[in-house]
């Protein structure tokens, strides 16, 4: 039912700061613009899908290598995200796959922007999270990834991830209800991500991870629990600066929503039709925003 993951979108406070960052320190192309095009999502329709309504949205596209990343700029902004932690329950990230971490880390410090800690080896990778303009989690990596194969090594974005609550629950809805694929679990290979490398990588010392990567055709989403579980990022809208979504294809919108709804998942309306497109949002169990996405993506 779902075929692959479209985007992962980020809401953010002033897009021509995040496209200046994303664009002149990361390396990301702009490829749509609904500014440029005379275009605001707004009135009704975009009240419905989001629930955020009586606001405007201007939304663009950045692409890095072949996976797109979504930029949302709401007006009026919801709030804002100050301070989050990785161990957050509800707190995301992106992924990013790097060629070159260390000139990459130095670049990243040359422009002043916030890094956890220099590159540190984690099994047979290098990886060092940083954070953007707003706040919002990234986790740069080189090596040898987990789901990644050759055939993939031109994707600059190797996974979004998600901070959950109860691991358990998480992959009865996203395994069971959503149908991805478990492709490693750090608990069936007797692992626990702990300890001062992964204190200094996550910025949060004394907890351990259990992680979970699952496939949406080969697109990849990883789902973090805590232990200790941070704070819970309760009644987040879509937008509140920092808001990240995952937006998932599907081969059958209509069968998808009555599935979800049988199984009692919060859905913020029935599908709607967006020109050639048709959406919906619904959220997780710990209340993280998703997107179904079905008909012809714009981009």
């Amino acid at each position: 039912m779902l075929t692959g993951i479209h985007h992962t979108s980020i809401t953010v406070s002033d897009t021509a700061r995040s496209h200046a960052f994303y664009r002149e320190v990361l390396g990301f192309d702009l490829v749509w613009d609904s500014e440029a095009l005379g275009l605001k999502f707004e009135g009704p329709l975009a009240d419905t899908v989001t629930q955020c309504p009586g606001t405007s949205q201007r939304l663009t596209f950045m692409r890095l290598g072949s996976r797109l990343l979504e930029f949302v700029q709401y007006t009026p902004a919801g709030k804002a995200q100050h301070d989050n932690q990785m161990s957050d329950t509800g707190a995301a990230h992106v992924g990013l796959r790097a060629s070159d971490i260390d000139s990459l880390y130095r670049r990243l410090i040359e422009h002043g922007a916030r890094v956890h800690c220099s590159p540190q080896d984690v099994l047979d990778m290098r990886l060092f999270y940083f954070r953007d303009p707003d706040g919002v989690g990234l986790e740069a990596m080189q090596g040898r990834l987990i789901g990644a194969s050759p055939s993939d090594r031109d994707d600059a974005i190797h996974h979004t991830s998600f901070t959950v609550s109860d691991m358990d629950r998480s992959l009865g809805f996203y395994r069971d209800l959503l149908g991805l694929r478990t492709i490693f679990d750090t608990d069936d290979e007797g692992m626990r991500m702990e300890g001062p490398v992964a204190d200094a990588v996550t910025g949060c010392p004394d907890t351990s991870q259990r992680l979970v990567y699952l496939a949406a055709g080969t697109d990849l989403l990883e789902l973090v629990e805590y232990r200790p579980t941070g704070r819970t990022l309760l009644d987040r809208k879509a937008s509140d600066t920092g808001t990240c979504h995952v937006c998932f294809l599907t081969d059958d919108i209509e069968g998808l929503h009555a599935r979800l709804r049988e199984s009692e998942v919060v859905l913020h309306c029935v599908p709607q039709e967006i020109g050639e497109t048709t959406v919906f949002y619904y959220r997780d169990p710990d209340g993280i925003v998703l997107e179904a996405m079905g008909g012809t993506p714009v981009v």
